[in-house]
């Protein structure tokens, strides 16, 4: 049987409710609360089948500036001085990202026992 919106918004709320309830917070949720477009998304997302690789585009620096001027009333100045950093860190070539564990130190070396009383 499919699963309905109004059965998935139903389940959301209940088990929102319940997981904050847990935690003694004390709030109304709204009646539109999970709103429908959202739950309906998710039952039904709209997938797109283009098997091409995924590619960064280059930014419209120049739009990107008029933008700037236009949301945050920057001069010419401000949006350069601010932009400056961002657009020469973009054009450094790109490097293999690393992976997480790059940014962790061992707390033993790789195949070392791990002595512990619980796994006699």
């Amino acid at each position: 049987p499919a699963i309905t919106v109004e059965d998935a918004q139903q389940y959301v709320r209940s088990y929102f409710q319940h997981v904050w309830k847990l935690r003694r917070r004390q709030f109304a949720l709204g009646a539109s609360f999970p709103s429908k477009p959202v739950v309906s998304a998710y039952l039904s997302p709209s997938v797109d089948d283009c098997r091409d690789p995924f590619v960064f585009g280059v930014p419209q620096w120049d739009r990107l500036k008029e933008l700037a001027g236009m949301r945050f009333g920057w001069s010419p100045h401000q949006t350069a001085e601010f932009l400056a950093p961002v657009i020469a860190k973009c054009a450094q070539p790109v490097r293999r990202q690393p992976r997480i564990t790059q940014y962790f130190e061992r707390a033993r070396p790789l195949g070392e026992a791990l002595n512990s009383c619980r796994t006699d």
